[in-house]
């Protein structure tokens, strides 16, 4: 059974988005790469899939927003900073 989660909090001025989804097979050095354009992970009989988040950290820093990737208990957790801008 798959988990996936989208949790969306308030935080000392910022949104903070998190999706979270099962991710038995992939550990730190898939994390250390998930952002690089060109990123691509071997599944089962050795095929390759491109998982590259390198457009959405782009988009997501061009608004000048942040964004982070970890692995916890087996799950993927993509967590973006969304800078709370307060109109006057």
């Amino acid at each position: 059974e798959n988990v996936y989660a989208y949790i969306l909090v308030e935080d000392k001025g910022y949104i903070v988005t998190t999706f979270i989804n099962d991710a038995p097979n992939l550990n730190e050095d898939y994390i250390n790469h998930i952002f690089d354009r060109f990123f691509t992970v071997d599944v089962s009989r050795g095929d390759k899939v491109r998982t590259s988040l390198a457009v959405t950290r782009e988009l997501v820093e061009q608004m000048g927003h942040n964004i982070y990737a970890s692995i916890t208990d087996e799950k993927i957790n993509i967590l973006i900073k969304w800078r709370i801008q307060y109109l006057d």
